[in-house]
């Protein structure tokens, strides 16, 4: 019972609330430095932090009964503490159930779609007999990064997909060289695809093939 009321007292909830903002502060310099995708990874999405969250509301809710903090005088306090925990309550129907991304709207349109925010890993089959499709959900990141692989397969041929390295911000070069190189731009209505070909490779087009 001691332990009880010392897990959920007022001196724990300030612990929780220093705990709280230290680690606000500290995923700020995260994010300034390595990316958003590492900052969740490292603090807003870690089960610890969470679990601070939930702490502080299980607080604040019992605060508010233990020291009636809705009665004539406190109602202030009690208001405070009921926003506190609406907020935290937001952020996790945000985090489990909400999608973030981006849409671009003119004056006058309508649009039903948008840009997800997440990062997946897409695999579509070409050619005449294609349609297939493969998708999953991917957060690549610096931080605590593994070697891992993924296999699909489309009808009797399997991919195996390896990710044996994240390199942040790469960016590719030309250096001086031998090869000869014909970069192709193909347009799909409002999408643009870029193909970089060398000698002896086939493009496929539906129908047709471009080889260089």
């Amino acid at each position: 019972m001691k332990l009880g009321r010392l897990l959920f007292s007022t001196k724990v909830s300030f612990v929780l609330i220093i705990v709280f903002s230290v680690a606000m502060a500290v995923a700020t310099f995260i994010e300034n430095d390595h990316g958003t995708a590492v900052a969740r990874e490292a603090v807003y999405e870690a089960w610890w932090f969470e679990v601070i969250l939930i702490w502080l509301a299980i607080n604040f809710l019992g605060h508010i009964k233990h020291y009636k903090l809705f009665s004539k005088k406190r109602w202030p306090l009690g208001m405070f503490h009921l926003a506190f925990v609406i907020m935290i309550l937001g952020a996790g129907v945000t985090r489990y159930f909400g999608k973030e991304g981006l849409i671009h709207i003119r004056e006058g349109e309508v649009k039903h779609s948008f840009f997800s925010a997440g990062r997946f890993l897409q695999l579509s089959e070409a050619g005449e007999q294609g349609g297939q499709r493969f998708e999953k959900p991917m957060e690549l990141s610096t931080y605590k990064f593994q070697p891992q692989t993924v296999t699909t397969d489309f009808g009797n041929r399997v991919f195996h997909v390896d990710f044996d390295d994240y390199i942040q911000g790469a960016n590719k070069e030309f250096v001086p060289g031998k090869d000869t190189l014909v970069d192709i731009a193909l347009a799909f209505g409002s999408d643009r695809e870029d193909h970089l070909l060398s000698k002896g490779e086939v493009l496929p087009m539906g129908k047709m093939q471009i080889t260089t």
